[in-house]
């Protein structure tokens, strides 16, 4: 969410103000403490340090994502037209990534109720996506990323109601400082909007 509204005051000229900014930091923050319950007792891999640029990586990534896509719906093009560009650029590259590396023939050898799960959920990524462009295309990029965040707390929360994982006090708080966060940085664009007026 920092990369995205960064790069959306740099590109966009949207406005970045320092509530927003810290209604961001208050979110990271809970998304660390998060992290630092959910590792409370787990084992951890050899290279868990890895996580970390490939992290940092995913949510570059996401937010140069977002604000070529919001530029692209702000010049004339249809969020569902944009969608599927994006979305067929991935599915090709990754199919070319397969067929380089020689795994194509994971697709016969994968059990189909595995392949099932995985089509459910491309189907939920394909509405979360319709939904952020759909957000981006109604606000800010840094109004939409924020809210995009609250999935990091909602993932272990439906996670302990479904499938009954872990979850402890220090979690707990760190979703709460995360919708803490959301709500300041929702608080501060509208503070912002009303002062432009």
């Amino acid at each position: 969410m920092l990369w995205g509204a960064t790069l959306a005051a740099l590109l966009l000229r949207e406005p970045f103000t320092r509530t927003m900014a810290f209604g961001m930091l208050v979110s990271v923050l809970g998304i660390a403490v998060l992290t630092v319950g959910q590792g409370s007792g787990a084992d951890l891999a050899p290279a868990w340090w890895m996580a970390v640029p490939y992290a940092l990586g995913a949510a570059l990534c996401w937010s140069l994502s977002g604000v070529m896509l919001t530029y692209a719906m702000r010049r004339g093009v249809d969020r569902f037209q944009a969608l599927a560009i994006v979305v067929t650029t991935g599915v090709v590259t990754l199919n070319v990534y397969l067929a380089a590396t020689g795994r194509m023939a994971l697709y016969a050898s994968t059990p189909a109720s595995v392949l099932w799960s995985a089509l459910a959920a491309g189907l939920f990524n394909m509405v979360a996506l319709v939904a952020i462009a759909s957000a981006l295309a109604q606000t800010s990029v840094a109004s939409a990323s924020t809210l995009n965040s609250l999935q990091v707390g909602l993932a272990p929360l439906l996670a302990w109601l479904f499938l009954r994982e872990y979850l402890n006090i220090t979690m707990v708080a760190g979703i709460l400082l995360i919708l803490v966060g959301v709500i300041v940085v929702q608080l501060g664009k509208g503070a912002e909007s009303h002062s432009g007026r």
